[in-house]
Parts: structure tokens; sequence; C-alpha cells
């Protein structure tokens, strides 16, 4: 049975023993060789066999630590510690830190990795001390997801600095809709100043409390034109480096089948790359949304050249309503959205706006959201 006041944390083992199986098993096979060949061999030569017994300690220690290292982390309420541990299957060394030199759970963004770097999310425990990482997931949701996890655990806010501007949740409110936070704390959100140079994409209607918004399409951005050119011009350069040695065999005797056969196993991938890239830019640049803001939420309705999705969320469900950006980090492919957080889901509209209209945008949703509901 597991412990209400513990919560713990193991990292290693999956994806990271199998990476570390071939080196263990290489280490162990040059380590064996000594004690099988020893008593074959007579002389000097002999001592020759110790070699790759030498050499294979360190396959053998970084295959032993990917396939049997473990560290961890445990949040323990009753002794009001943070214990982080690692070893090999089993503890052997641990650390201590006191809950009374943590004030708040931390999600920010990072680009890690060597060459193919990812855009992570790291949840960090944060106070007078070190920071403590507790992961790193992939995307927001998950991030927030794991946050909202240790938060309410040590009854800690939440300081989200992932969207370029501090968003700081307090404790025991982590579950308040938006709405009756907002009316809680500085009543019913005033509607934006009605600048048509704000709005000039925007056509808006409203209706009681209720405001529908048109957005313009996306159409043809910098960056998506970019991210085509870029990805057409490899497209390109590949088809030509396997174009010349296909020729070359297409003018020997013999050759059309073999060229033929060459063709189809090289360039079919390539023409379902160009025809993917095609198919989102052509989505992606007639994508429209309409969006209804109203006390009992929010509506959302894409509309692309290949159809129509809604999504929805209630204003019981909304929790977050944050201005933001997609794309990796520090990169020119990145694109000011609104993004509307629940438990549930996430869902991230805008595009194509810039951030005054963005901003304008949140002012009119909040206010439509905290309007006085008609009976």
């Amino acid at each position: 049975m597991q412990d209400q006041d513990t919560l713990e944390f193991t990292y290693g083992g999956g994806c990271l023993s199998l990476f570390g199986l071939p080196f263990f098993l290489s280490g162990l096979s040059a380590l064996a060789i000594p004690f099988v060949e020893f008593s074959k061999v007579q002389g000097p030569d002999r001592f020759a066999l110790l070699i790759p017994a030498f050499m294979s300690i360190p396959f053998l220690l970084i295959g032993a630590g990917f396939l049997f290292g473990r560290s961890g982390l445990i949040l323990d309420r009753r002794r009001k510690k943070v214990v982080q541990w690692w070893g090999l299957l089993v503890p052997f060394s641990k650390t201590e830190n006191d809950f009374q030199d943590l004030e708040r759970v931390d999600i920010s963004v990072e680009r890690r990795g060597g060459k193919n770097k990812v855009t992570v999310f790291p949840v960090t425990l944060k106070g007078k001390g070190k920071p403590i990482e507790i992961e790193a997931p992939q995307t927001h949701f998950a991030a927030r997801t794991l946050a909202e996890k240790v938060a309410k655990f040590l009854q800690f806010g939440i300081m989200d600095n992932s969207m370029g501007v501090g968003v700081f949740r307090e404790a025991g409110t982590l579950d308040e809709p938006l709405r009756d936070r907002i009316l809680r704390q500085d009543g019913p959100a005033p509607a934006p100043p009605a600048d048509e140079h704000r709005r000039g994409r925007i056509q808006y209607q409203t209706r009681d409390e209720t405001g529908a918004f048109i957005l313009p399409r996306i159409g043809f951005t910098p960056a998506l034109m970019l991210s085509l050119g870029i990805g057409g011009f490899v497209a390109l350069v590949f088809a030509g480096v396997f174009l010349i040695p296909i020729l070359s065999i297409l003018g020997q005797k013999d050759g059309a089948l073999p060229a033929l056969i060459m063709i189809g196993f090289f360039f079919t991938p390539i023409i379902i790359s160009i025809l993917g890239m095609l198919v989102y830019g052509l989505k992606t640049s007639t994508t429209q949304e309409k969006l209804l803001a109203s006390p009992r939420g929010i509506v959302i309705e894409r509309t692309t050249c290949f159809g129509k999705t809604q999504f929805s969320m209630s204003a019981t469900e909304l929790e977050e309503l944050d201005r933001g950006t997609r794309g990796p980090t520090g990169s020119i492919f990145q694109d000011p959205v609104l993004y509307a957080r629940s438990d549930k889901t996430e869902l991230d509209f805008g595009h194509g706006l810039t951030r005054d209209e963005l901003d304008w945008l949140w002012k009119a949703i909040r206010h439509h959201l905290t309007a006085e509901s008609s009976p």
C-alpha cells in the first residue's frame, strides 16, 4: 500500500537499459577473453591477453551505469524532507533537504540535447537553496500536470515562466476556475478599448454577455514560408544526389530496369515528403478560427480546406488563459498564440495574429468570461 505522506519519482531503466545493454555485453565479452584463453597461451603472450580486459572496463562501466543505474527523489511530508538518491538498482548515496528551504514549484522552458535539441519544460522545486529538478517533460501540458501534482502534495504555489511572462498560481487555488479567480481578485474584467487599429483584422460582434470573434486566416506567414522553403531545398538536394548515379546506370546496357527500381526506391519517400509539406502548408495557410466567449466558457471552431473541427472548454474547467508562443524556444519559427488550459486539455489559438491583436483578444475574452450571466 502506498504511503500517503510520501511522493516518489524514480529515474533510469526502460530505454536507457536497452541503450546500455550492448555496451555491457561487449565489455563483459572482452573481459572474459583472458579467463578463456589464458591457459591455452604460453610465455609472454599470455599477458597480452590482459590488454582487451583493461580496454573492456570503460565499456563495462558505461553499460552497467545505463543498465542498472537508478536515481530517485522522495518527497516525505512526515519528516518534511526531500530525499535524492542514486545507485545501481538500490540506493548507494542519499542527500536530504528540508521543506523549509523550498517555496514554490517552478515551470520553465529550455532547449536541451546535443545536435538534435528538443524543447523541454523542467518542473523544479525552488526556494532558498539549490533548485531541485523533478522532471523535464517535452510538453507544457505534461509539465503542468506534474507541477500541480507536486504543488498540491506540498501545498505550494506554482510559478510558470514558460510563456515568457511569469504567472503565479497560489496554493489552494490551483483548481479554481479562471472566471471565479478573476471575479474574486478584481471583479468583472473591463471591456478592452474599442481600438479599430488593434482589432481591425478581427471581426467582432457581441450579443448580451457573449462575444463572437472571427479571426483572419493564417495565410503564408514568413515562418511557414521559410520552413517550407528549407524542407523543399533539402528534398531537392537529396533528389539531385541520388539522380546522378541513377542516370549513369540508365546509360549502361540493360540498365533501365535497375534504374527504374532505384527511382522507385529512393524517390518515393522524397515525393511523399514533398506532398506532405504541401498539404501541411495548404492546411496551415487556410486555417481560420472562430471563437465564442461567454460566462459559460469558450468554443473554438477551426476551419481548413479539409474541413472543420470544434473545441470547447466550460467556465468550470477553464483554469488559465495565457499569452505565449508556439514553436522552438528562441527560434524564428516561434508564433504568438493564446493558450486555454484545464486539467483535461490545452488549447492554443489566435495563430497569425500580432501581439497587439492577441493582447486585445485576451482582454476581450476575459471580459465576456466574467460578464454577468443572463438568467
